[in-house]
């Protein structure tokens, strides 16, 4: 309202002040204004009589004020040093008398003003709008802050005719307010109303569409903040946030104050606004700081101290003082904008210019405040300076998010190669080591074929030379031994002519690595190899579902066996369990599937099972050879998949294309 107003003042008829009624000429109300601001308006500044204390005649028409102070122009609005000189005690009554010129239309005319207390209006000794409440006691007046958004009240004039305004008016309790706003008093004008209707939805547009820009500086804020949780190793994005959520504050709080009426609210949102004062350039200078000269100097310090006890004060003193401590901080500000920026850091120029947008927005609202320049609409250069500040700063900070994953990607990059090589290797090694036990294998094979065939042969001999001497020794004790031991002989040659028949079958040295073989076969020859190590507390199932032979590496093929039977080993920890086998075709894929009834993976486990790095215990130590077998796999054409439940078990399933060459 006092915006408005200020602005209906520029073209405006002032009359001086007389103790004759007030001569509203024919076209006083019908004068366009040189901007979109001003519309046919006439500011009733003098002419006002005053009275302090209260009577209910005072009200009338014609009642005789003839007694009554006459006031000097703009003394309605009760500046303090009016409120001295006229005696004001928190209450009073201010009348106006008019004389409209009898050819002034008057069919669209209204009263507009605005006030910081309680206030009855009165036309012609008729009560004509109240606002608040006016009391004589501060205890039951109701103070009603109206702001740039009241309605205009239209008036009954009449041309040729005198009218009188008569205005009750109490502010004792804006006046008791911490940080009263200012003017406490009463300002008011003749309007044409219709030109006001559009005047008000324009101003509540421009407010709305001015305060919505809050957003911005909101939404970054609460971005960089989200950053900061989920990464705290960068305190720059926390104290981003502050700046930037402080900044929303700084931007919606004045221009929300017009829409105020309650004193509390009025309170609340301009301390809410000082200390958003406070901490914007506070935080700014953090910020500064952790980015730019690694730690916070000690006047830093001593500037936070004053902001803390400025702060704690802010209720209690005025706006201005909040500026010029502002001002205070901003001068180590633009030190260490000039300092630390000036050591050319990455991205530093962004953040330069962001604050050199931001000052010169600040310097152009100051040189607007100060009739400088002049804009023919409502605009706040300052508001667009800082948003460029807070999108400047962020930049800044999405470029170093954005340096970091580039960096990262290229360590990524490295450890991928890294972990290539170190694959490789463990399949040399493996591959050495597999060679190693071939050939040992190979070696006791062939050294024991020739006993285990001999001792055969002498079993044979014996039984038949036995065969024939039956008749001959008669029975008893001796010859029960005999065949005793023969039978012992025959059992104990035949488990070993299996264990060797398996070794030879996993070793294959006698054959071509890729050939057609039959996956059972492996299955079988890397259980008979690992038939000690299983023990009589652990239970081989075996569920073969006769696959067809296909072209493979055995040799290969049964490591990887024999590394998932050893994991299943570990997993059940040296106790009883189960270890299952199983072979089926589906989807024109031979599958292979070997399970334990161990405790199981954790799903979130799972995914780290072919990382070069994991050394989860969860189950075993899978690590390196699990992703070497699952190299193997994938150099066959194949795939590996592993599913487990905790307290259930683990089932690795490899699938290998049915194809019978290469």
């Amino acid at each position: 309202m006092f915006v408005l107003l200020a602005a209906i003042l520029v073209v405006g008829i002032t009359v001086g002040a007389s103790a004759d009624p007030v001569l509203i000429p024919a076209d006083a109300v019908s004068r366009q204004g040189i901007d979109e601001l001003d519309i046919p308006a006439l500011p009733l500044l003098a002419g006002w009589r005053y009275h302090t204390g209260h009577a209910e005649a005072w009200a009338a028409r014609d009642f005789d004020d003839s007694g009554w102070l006459i006031l000097d122009s703009l003394d309605t609005m009760l500046s303090e040093q009016t409120r001295e000189r006229i005696g004001w005690q928190g209450e009073g009554w201010f009348r106006l008398r008019l004389r409209l010129d009898p050819d002034m239309p008057v069919g669209t005319m209204g009263l507009l003003y605005g006030h910081k207390g309680g206030i009855a209006v009165y036309f012609d000794g008729q009560l004509l709008d109240t606002s608040g409440r006016v009391s004589s006691r501060q205890t039951e007046e109701q103070v009603y802050l109206v702001g740039e958004l009241k309605e205009v009240v239209p008036l009954p004039l009449e041309p040729g005719g005198e009218h009188v305004i008569a205005m009750h008016y109490s502010n004792r309790n804006t006046l008791a307010m911490f940080d009263p706003p200012e003017p406490p008093g009463i300002i008011a004008a003749l309007v044409d109303v219709s030109a006001y209707e559009g005047l008000a939805r324009w101003l509540i547009y421009s407010h709305v569409q001015q305060q919505t820009l809050f957003v911005v500086p909101l939404a970054f804020g609460i971005f960089h903040l989200l950053l900061y949780l989920y990464h705290r190793q960068q305190s720059g994005h926390l104290y981003y946030a502050i700046f930037a959520l402080s900044v929303a504050v700084l931007i919606y709080a004045p221009l929300h104050l017009a829409f105020l009426h309650e004193p509390r609210d009025f309170t609340l949102l301009r301390l809410t606004f000082k200390w958003s004062l406070l901490v914007v350039p506070l935080s700014g200078l953090l910020f500064l700081y952790t980015e730019f000269l690694e730690r916070p100097s000690k006047l830093f310090w001593a500037l936070c101290a004053i902001g803390a006890v400025v702060g704690a004060l802010a209720l209690v003193l005025p706006l201005d003082i909040i500026y010029y401590v502002c001002l205070l901080f901003l001068v180590d500000v633009v030190r260490v904008v000039v300092l630390g920026l000036s050591r050319g850091a990455p991205g530093a120029g962004i953040v330069r210019a962001g604050w050199f947008l931001f000052a010169s927005g600040c310097l152009l609202q100051v040189l607007m405040e100060l009739d400088v320049f002049e804009f023919p609409i409502e605009f706040f250069p300052y508001i667009y300076g800082t948003l460029l500040l807070v999108v400047s700063m962020s930049v800044y900070l999405a470029r170093g998010v954005a340096r970091t994953n580039h960096q990262l990607a290229e360590q990524l990059t490295q450890v991928r190669d890294l972990s290539a090589r170190a694959v490789e290797h463990e399949r040399e090694v493996q591959s050495a080591k597999l060679s190693t036990l071939t050939h040992l294998v190979a070696g006791i094979v062939h050294e024991m074929n020739s006993p285990v065939g001999t001792i055969r042969s002498a079993r044979d001999t014996l039984s038949r030379a036995i065969g024939k001497l039956r008749g001959d020794i008669p029975p008893g004790a001796a010859l029960q031994a005999i065949d005793s031991s023969n039978v012992a002989i025959e059992s104990a040659t035949d488990r070993l002519g299996t264990v060797l028949s398996g070794f030879k079958s996993f070793s294959d040295l006698d054959e071509a690595e890729w050939q057609i073989a039959r996956i059972e076969q492996g299955l079988d020859s890397t259980v008979a190899v690992m038939d000690s190590q299983l023990g009589g507390d652990i239970d081989v199932e075996r569920q073969y579902g006769e696959l067809p032979a296909i072209w493979c590496a055995p040799a290969r093929l049964n490591q990887v066996f024999m590394h998932l039977i050893t994991n299943a080993l570990q997993a059940l920890d040296g106790g009883a369990g189960t270890i299952r086998l199983r072979t089926w075709v589906e989807d024109e894929q031979a599958c292979v599937s070997v399970g334990d009834s161990g405790p199981g993976i954790p799903a979130e486990h799972l995914e780290g099972l072919f990382d070069v790095a994991f050394r989860q215990k969860a189950r075993v130590k899978m690590g390196m050879g699990l992703v070497a077998d699952v190299n193997t796999v994938n150099e066959h054409g194949g795939q590996m998949q592993v599913h487990s439940e905790v307290g259930v078990g683990t089932e690795v399933i490899i699938r290998l294309p049915l194809r019978l060459h290469e």
